[in-house]
């Protein structure tokens, strides 16, 4: 089993968002320019605008009311048996029944 990144572009400008304003932070003990300061460059202001531009035609565009936790991430499996590998895929029900599993 492996995860990797979410297909989904909402989650993608989201991520971005938050790398955005995690490069921005100057540190948390002080008071250096932000996003709410005249200290801010023409550059970071039109970089967040455009974000956010981005996060809103995403929003509309979306067929989803919602944005799941599951969409934040993607699980991919690969099963090997007597030497047939399946390959990295999403679903295990494409490879394998889903029966139940007691424990």
């Amino acid at each position: 089993m492996r995860i990797e990144d979410s297909s989904n572009r909402i989650v993608d400008i989201f991520k971005r968002i938050k790398s955005f304003n995690l490069d921005g932070q100057i540190s948390n003990f002080s008071s250096g320019p932000n996003l709410f300061t005249n200290d801010v460059d023409e550059k970071r202001i039109n970089d967040a605008i455009g974000l956010l531009a981005a996060l809103v035609k995403e929003i509309k565009e979306s067929k989803n009311t919602t944005i799941n936790i599951s969409d934040s991430f993607e699980l991919k499996f690969r099963i090997v048996e007597n030497q047939n590998d399946s390959g990295w895929v999403e679903k295990l029900s494409n490879i394998v029944s889903e029966g139940l599993i007691y424990w």
